[in-house]
């Protein structure tokens, strides 16, 4: 079968002992094979094809999410996959990248992801729900107009966002990057630490 990788006795017990000594794990899954002798995982980062494998398979999906404590141990990269629209059981991840999914469109159940990359989904123009996001990238979302639910993002990127132009919501951000855009007005950001206004 494509893809899949058998592992020796040999090198499951090197990642086992590698895993059980450290607090944060980031293992690129690339088959169903390494789930079969693995202990509990820290954390996981599915490569591209198998974030999309999690995204369609039920049964993959629920195997992966057997291996860690909570969704917020996982990170998924499903950047520029058209097949991808309803992103609602994408909740709860810890790192998750939909930049170029352009189907996407409702993004209300992403409120509580750490870092959300949605840059160039063409179709997203609600973010109101994301506020609770410590990191967000919307760059090239050209849809967006209202970001005024954001001021509690940590790191926010709105960049090439150019029918943005009221950032005044944004003085509690600490990076934040504006530029490229079509925002004149930033006396309310002096509490920003890192401000990026080139164009």
């Amino acid at each position: 079968m494509e893809g899949l990788i058998k592992l020796s006795e040999n090198t499951l017990g090197i990642i086992q002992k590698f895993i059980s000594s450290k607090d944060f794990i980031q293992l690129y899954l690339t088959s169903k094979s390494i789930f079969k002798e693995t202990k509990r995982l820290k954390f996981i980062v599915l490569k591209r094809v198998d974030s999309f494998k999690f995204y369609k398979d039920y049964e993959f999906r629920e195997r992966v999410l057997s291996y860690i404590d909570s969704r917020y141990q996982l990170s998924l990269d499903l950047n520029n996959y058209w097949e991808v629209v309803v992103v609602r059981k994408l909740w709860g991840i810890h790192t998750l990248n939909l930049s170029g999914c352009d189907n996407v469109s409702d993004v209300n159940f992403l409120g509580d992801i750490h870092t959300l990359n949605l840059g160039y989904c063409a179709n997203v123009s609600d973010v109101s729900a994301l506020g609770g996001v410590y990191s967000l990238k919307l760059s090239g979302c050209f849809k967006v107009t209202d970001v005024s639910a954001l001021g509690g993002v940590h790191t926010l990127n709105l960049k090439n966002c150019y029918n943005v132009n009221d950032v005044s919501a944004l003085g509690g951000v600490h990076t934040l990057n504006l530029s490229n855009s079509n925002v004149s007005v930033v006396s309310d950001l002096g509490g920003v630490h890192t401000l990026n206004l080139k164009y």
